[in-house]
């Protein structure tokens, strides 16, 4: 799992770094980590505003139904970017809870 080894006690609570997403749970080191808890899935966006465009990304969505990644990928920081699970509710009727890791990668 991605985040494993995860210096969990160096992050802070930001809910507003989560954009329209009606539970906006996130914890984060902002610049560096971001975790959000995506409950049913679906889309939302992250505020990586606290980095600059020509830093990068790596995220991973994690499945916590069965503890497994699911997908993941790379964007770009400096702004606001778009997150979807790969799966949610009512396309999938099975209820996920779903956790959002995004990681800026070093060089």
């Amino acid at each position: 799992m991605p985040a494993e080894g995860l210096e969990w006690w160096k992050f802070e609570p930001h809910p507003e770094l989560v954009l329209e997403y009606p539970q906006p749970l996130a914890s984060a080191i902002p610049g560096r980590e971001y975790l959000v808890y995506a409950r049913y899935g679906g889309q939302l966006k992250l505020d990586l505003g606290s980095s600059s465009e020509s830093d990068r990304f790596r995220f991973t969505w994690i499945d916590l139904v069965v503890s497994k990644e699911a997908r993941g990928g790379t964007v770009n920081g400096g702004g606001i970017r778009s997150f979807h699970a790969p799966e949610d509710y009512p396309g999938n009727r099975e209820y996920k809870d779903w956790l959002l890791y995004v990681v800026k990668e070093t060089n």
